[in-house]
């Protein structure tokens, strides 16, 4: 449900980006549920944050940094 909740705080702030008198082009902001920016022809992409627990807190992964480290291999 959790989810769901913030998907709908995404959209909702989505929706107030694309009421003002703005560039479609323009509108990038960090969501909720990861960062979220416009891509051409018409579509809007969300990045979600990687990032793990240890010992009870977040820590952020650097995806791109395992992924170039496994091609290496």
């Amino acid at each position: 449900m959790e989810r769901l909740y913030a998907l709908g705080i995404d959209a909702f702030r989505l929706m107030t980006y694309l009421l003002q008198p703005q560039s479609v082009e323009d509108i990038s902001f960090d969501g909720v549920t990861g960062h979220i920016h416009f891509a051409p022809p018409n579509q809007f992409i969300r990045e979600a944050v990687a990032a793990q627990f240890a010992q009870g807190k977040v820590q952020l992964l650097d995806v791109q940094k395992n992924i170039i480290e496994n091609e290496g291999q």
